[in-house]
């Protein structure tokens, strides 16, 4: 029910500019003694109710999103193994070099692993394919 309340609520605010730009157009239309034919009114309310529709198609997933950052950021983020995982070695995960310690086996360099969890500056990982997780 709240999520709907939610979605609501984002509908209305996008059409509320909608809604203003409509009467401020009117009102001066009217000032100039231009009147705008019901069906024209009617096309512009529809046009610009589309266009708030799609905005809301398009920002609604990016409101919904679980944003994710620091350390938990990196739990299912896949990594590629640069030095032997002999259990310590270096992978690489989104572009950045860590320390990593690997639980299952002993990946080579060019493997993927996926991370399980952080142990201060250490990644615990796994080998991609006996993770059961998300991977990122």
């Amino acid at each position: 029910m709240k999520k709907h309340a939610r979605a609501l609520a984002i509908i209305c605010v996008t059409l509320l500019d909608d809604i203003v730009l409509i009467v401020i157009a009117l009102f001066i239309l009217r000032r100039v003694g231009i009147d705008l034919p019901s069906g024209a009114f009617i096309g512009l309310v529809v046009i610009l109710g589309a266009g708030s529709f799609g905005l809301y198609k398009l920002i609604v997933p990016v409101l919904n999103k679980k944003q994710v950052v620091g350390p938990e950021a990196l739990i299912g983020a896949p990594g590629k193994v640069i030095t032997p995982l002999n259990p310590k070695g270096y992978i690489k995960v989104d572009g950045e070099l860590w320390e990593a310690l690997s639980t299952d086996s002993t990946p080579s360099p060019g493997e993927q692993v996926v991370v399980v969890k952080r142990e201060g500056l250490t990644l615990v990982v796994r080998d991609r394919n006996s993770w059961g997780g998300r991977i990122a």
